[in-house]
């Protein structure tokens, strides 16, 4: 039940991260003035250390309530967020994920306009690399990869807080995405059409800890394309995509015409010029947006297949060379 003396229930899903969750924990402990609130750390049956590096900082004094709880089966982080929601005992549900550290302001921030705005169901923040100068790191940043777009309709729960009473109302996040990527913009995608709105906080900080690997590249990516598949099959049908309803990153993407691919890579050439990158590192970035743009529109139709079964690999094939073509 909600607890008037706690404003805001910090819920913290993990699996199989032990050392960064120690690292998040630990900036969770240096936070300023904040309202009052709890941690709630959703272990999603993880193979590793997790419950011994969680018992170890419990067992350490801590200003505020903290509680652990390991689910009994791996069941992906949506189920994992939605279960610390309902233990949840503030007004306010704030995410983060185990593999962030976070800005001793990071909560008095994100909750200031939650107070403000009764029409807003959450307020998003900006999501910072923990390693600047990391080639996977500084390219999701200038890509902007986890920042909310110009109209704040979707937020990552890397950086979130949510009114919790809106979450439940809404069935919390779809479980149905079982890999982290899609299950976030589910829960928009429905706030939204409940008719709530979105706001974005960029003094509330997060720093995200990007693995510098290629396979790890094009497995984030490969899960946010089937991710977003399967919800935009599933919750807008055939709606039309007017480039104004949901991020970007959530769209149902085209086949990579040619014209399209030039489209988007000069748009990563702009920003690499923005941000005066030299030659080499601008050849880079162009190589992982290419590279991200094939990943995504391939696995964007599996994800879709997964919820309509209609469109089989040979469909696909023939649509791939077909916008090659044009």
């Amino acid at each position: 039940m909600p607890n008037p003396q706690i404003d805001v229930s910090i819920v913290v899903p993990t699996y199989g991260h032990s050392a960064q969750l120690r690292r998040l924990l630990d900036s969770l402990d240096k936070f300023e003035p904040r309202p009052p609130f709890e941690v709630i750390i959703v272990d999603d049956c993880s193979p590793d250390d997790t419950g011994a590096v969680v018992a170890a900082w419990l067992a350490q004094e801590h200003p505020v309530p903290a509680r652990y709880l390991r689910l009994d089966r791996n069941s992906g982080p949506a189920a994992a967020r939605n279960e610390g929601t309902r233990l949840a005992r503030g007004r306010w549900v704030a995410y983060t994920d185990s593999d962030c550290v976070v800005e001793p302001s990071w909560l008095r921030m994100l909750t200031r306009k939650l107070a403000d705005d009764e029409t807003l169901a959450a307020v998003g923040g900006l999501v910072l690399p923990l390693n600047p100068n990391g080639l996977y790191s500084k390219y999701n940043s200038v890509d902007g990869t986890l920042v909310p777009n110009e109209t704040v309709n979707y937020l990552i729960t890397a950086n979130a807080c949510y009114v919790r009473e809106r979450v439940l109302e809404v069935g919390g996040f779809d479980t149905d995405v079982r890999k982290p990527g899609g299950e976030d913009v589910a829960l928009s995608i429905k706030l939204g059409m409940a008719g709530w709105r979105f706001a974005y906080e960029p003094e509330a900080v997060v720093y995200h800890d990007y693995q510098e690997s290629f396979r790890h590249f094009v497995r984030t990516w490969k899960n946010y394309a089937v991710g977003n598949g399967y919800i935009v099959a599933k919750y807008c049908g055939n709606l039309p995509e007017d480039g104004n309803t949901w991020h970007h990153n959530s769209l149902r993407p085209p086949w990579m015409s040619w014209n399209w691919t030039r489209h988007v890579l000069g748009i990563q050439r702009a920003k690499c010029r923005a941000n005066a990158m030299p030659f080499g590192q601008t050849v880079k970035f162009i190589a992982l947006r290419y590279v991200q743009m094939f990943v995504h529109c391939w696995y964007f139709q599996t994800g879709e297949e997964a919820f309509s079964g209609k469109r089989p690999l040979s469909a696909r094939l023939k649509g791939l060379f077909v916008g090659f073509r044009k």
